[in-house]
């Protein structure tokens, strides 16, 4: 049953991945570079009108409207009629993006926890690792045998708990140690420097006059 470990281990560590970056930002990615490869007629034609949209912008912007009133109006034109048509295909497309996107995050859950349900069904009463005796308490030996497999052995369910408990450990020292804000060091009051350059008082030990 190594397989059994390892195929676990590792969707696991993808579902964790994947939440980790969020499911919006990978559906989002995916949509963008299937667009991109596909060569989609929609998103083609809008990047087209919009290279166009920019460049009628700019000759518009180069010319004054009362020195060439016929050019610059009938720019003027051209821009409107465009900027409607640029509009509309991308209300089409937000739509098409929309039902794409919500049916890659449904792709992601179920390529994420589907086969550790089906694991967990299929494989419920197998034996992944045996304990040597006295390894563990026995209360510990009762959970990571939980709920399916005999006391002294490790079944799918505790393996998925040591893999669980051993991931999130290990994102909480990640976050701790590399993305934790830096405590600036405090600086120190002047109260201090204050106590030392005030006068020290003069000493009031007796003086001893010399008796000729």
């Amino acid at each position: 049953m190594q397989w059994l470990l390892i195929i676990t281990l590792l969707v696991i560590s993808i579902k964790y991945l994947v939440n980790l970056v969020g499911k919006d930002v990978i559906s989002s990615k995916v949509y963008q570079t299937y667009l991109r490869v596909s060569g989609n007629k929609a998103f083609a034609n809008l990047h087209t009108k919009k290279t166009e949209l920019r460049d009628i912008n700019k000759q518009r912007l180069a010319i004054s409207a009362q020195d060439q009133y016929a050019k610059w109006t009938k720019l003027n034109r051209r821009w409107d009629k465009l900027k409607k048509e640029v509009d509309e295909l991308e209300k089409t497309l937000l739509v098409t993006q929309a039902a794409a996107i919500n049916a890659i995050k449904t792709g992601l859950t179920v390529v994420t926890t589907g086969p550790i349900w089906y694991y967990r069904v299929m494989h419920r009463k197998s034996v992944l690792v045996h304990l040597p005796a006295g390894l563990f308490p026995s209360v510990v030996e009762f959970y990571l045998s939980f709920p399916t497999v005999a006391r002294g052995t490790i079944g799918l369910g505790g393996w998925m708990f040591i893999v669980n408990t051993m991931i999130d450990s290990m994102e909480l020292i990640i976050k701790n140690l590399v993305f934790a804000e830096k405590v600036e060091k405090p600086k120190e009051t002047s109260t201090s420097n204050e106590e030392e350059k005030k006068p020290q008082p003069a000493s009031i030990e007796p003086k001893i006059q010399e008796i000729n």
